[in-house]
């Protein structure tokens, strides 16, 4: 049930331990002692009003990976009661350079591998963004280790690189406060070409120091849509910048305090808004308190979410509203992106033929999950006029990826065709061209006397 000031819960959870947080991470901005705490909701959250008298939460997320790595989630094999849906194709990166970075650079592989194809623009994986990013290794430092991932944070060397990138001019070692290494040797900043160059990530001009992002929440529960401010970054308004820099379109960008946490009672972004957006075919930022993940799942049967925690290449799970290793959640960032143009193909042709059955195989290689499939097929060639099609088989909403349609009440000896029409909101497109097969002969009477591979 809602709190009547849900804040409150989050305050008392971090001042229960604030004397620990400040000796641990003592350099990072927002560190307070428990008499301060009328300024501050935790160590990593901070009370600012705007210029418009809006009253905002300021969040820095700096955690690095822990010693000890949280539980593998395992999906349940039977789902007995609720419902469960996970995305597919979303990658999970190591930590590469600060936890809300690398969650965004797992969301922008996602977009990138089901049809966003300017997103990577490398040679790694025959240019389509790998699925972890082991294959780029890690840095040591003396405070941390980081994964690299040339879309997360650019370095010279990596993925073919020649020229220093976002490490080289603004990583120096994990809570160092700079100034940044471009400052102190008096180089020009290299052109911003990642996720954690837009977000202003590690950046000492945007008063994050190595690891840490930013982003601004509504005290209220309103969404806060794209915000700029000014001397500052969102992070969230670095994520539409990071799209927009690779040619897409924006729909929506927002930061939200969930439900649970904001303090106008029927505000506040819920755990169904987050099914919408999974269901929707987008990835979700989940922000618990100093640490950023990316969610792509739910099961309702338990109120769970799955996420990539940025610590390993493993699923994980979490309670919505709940702790993370002992870190609350508290919000989310929304992004959503123009689809792109469905691409439909059916050259896999058919499978299981039979006299009277068959398979009829497809893969949606573009559009994502809002993108629904029609198999259309007959004993006659219809082209790319619905109404010429005898049969129509309504696949509803896909992702990407392999589809199929069996179908039944074939005539034997007979040849059959069929084409596969992909739609969103984007345009409606055909396969490039119509596959036919002929169903198998009738059986004869000493086959059905005698069944292949049975010995009398």
């Amino acid at each position: 049930m809602k709190q009547a000031t849900p804040h409150n819960r989050l305050t008392g959870l971090i001042l229960s331990s604030v004397m620990i947080l400040t000796s641990v991470f003592a350099g990072f901005p927002g560190i307070v002692h428990a008499e301060e705490a009328e300024q501050y909701l935790s160590p990593y959250q901070t009370l600012i009003t705007d210029s418009d008298g809006n009253r905002l939460i300021k969040a820095i997320a700096p955690l690095p990976p822990p010693e000890i790595k949280m539980a593998v989630a395992n999906e349940p094999a039977v789902q007995s009661e609720g419902i469960l849906k996970t995305l597919s194709n979303v990658p999970a990166f190591y930590w590469s350079y600060g936890c809300s970075a690398t969650s965004a650079a797992m969301l922008f592989g996602y977009y990138d591998r089901i049809g966003y194809s300017n997103i990577y623009t490398g040679s790694t994986n025959g240019g389509i963004m790998p699925l972890d990013n082991s294959t780029w290794g890690t840095t040591a430092y003396s405070s941390v280790t980081c994964g690299e991932c040339p879309i997360c944070a650019t370095h010279d060397g990596i993925d073919g690189r020649s020229g220093r990138g976002h490490v080289d001019d603004y990583w120096i070692d994990y809570d160092n406060m700079g100034p940044d290494p471009y400052q102190t040797n008096g180089w020009t900043e290299h052109s911003s070409d990642c996720t954690a160059d837009f977000m202003g990530t590690n950046q000492a001009k945007y008063n994050n120091p190595d690891g840490a992002t930013s982003f601004y929440y509504y005290m209220s529960g309103d969404p806060l849509y794209d915000y700029d401010p000014s001397g500052d970054r969102d992070g969230c308004h670095g994520l539409r910048l990071f799209a927009q820099s690779r040619g897409y379109t924006v729909l929506a960008n927002y930061n939200q305090v969930i439900y649970e946490e904001a303090t106008e009672s029927g505000k506040g972004f819920t755990y169904a808004n987050f099914q919408s957006e999974i269901d929707a075919g987008r990835p979700v930022l989940i922000h618990v308190v100093g640490h950023t993940m990316l969610g792509y799942g739910y099961d309702t049967s338990s109120n769970t979410i799955y996420i990539h925690d940025t610590w390993d290449y493993s699923n994980h799970s979490m309670t919505w509203d709940g702790t993370y290793d002992g870190m609350q959640h508290y919000g989310v960032t929304v992004f959503q992106m123009n689809p792109v143009a469905p691409t439909v193909t059916n050259s896999t042709g058919p499978s299981n033929i039979t006299s009277t059955e068959a398979r009829l195989n497809g893969s949606l290689t573009t559009g994502g999950a809002s993108t629904t499939v029609t198999v259309y097929w007959g004993p006659n060639d219809g082209g790319t006029t619905p109404g010429n099609w005898l049969n129509s088989e309504p696949l509803g909403v896909l992702e990407t990826g392999t589809f199929f349609r069996d179908i039944s009440g074939l005539t034997p000896d007979q040849t059959y065709y069929y084409r596969c029409y992909a739609l969103n909101s984007v345009t409606g497109v055909w396969s490039s061209a119509t596959t036919s097969f002929d169903a198998n002969p009738a059986p004869t009477m000493e086959q059905i006397a005698e069944p292949e591979g049975v010995l009398c």
